[in-house]
């Protein structure tokens, strides 16, 4: 199953990543990097029903950031 990114920015608003990501682990290393970089206020991960699989918190766990 795909998995996409979605974060937000203060100043973009909505950005939606068009790329599926193959793995729910490929998708949250993507994701988070714009968190470490401050580029993003949230960031969360959705399956190819736009259901949300990981949240800006797990996101944040599993990169390493709380």
């Amino acid at each position: 199953m795909p998995y996409y990114v979605r974060i937000t920015t203060d100043t973009d608003g909505l950005v939606n990543d068009p790329k599926p990501y193959p793995t729910l682990a490929a998708a949250m290393q993507v994701a988070g990097e714009p968190l470490k970089t401050g580029g993003a206020t949230t960031a969360w991960i959705e399956d190819d029903d736009g259901k949300v699989c990981a949240n800006t918190d797990d996101v944040k766990k599993y990169c390493g950031l709380i």
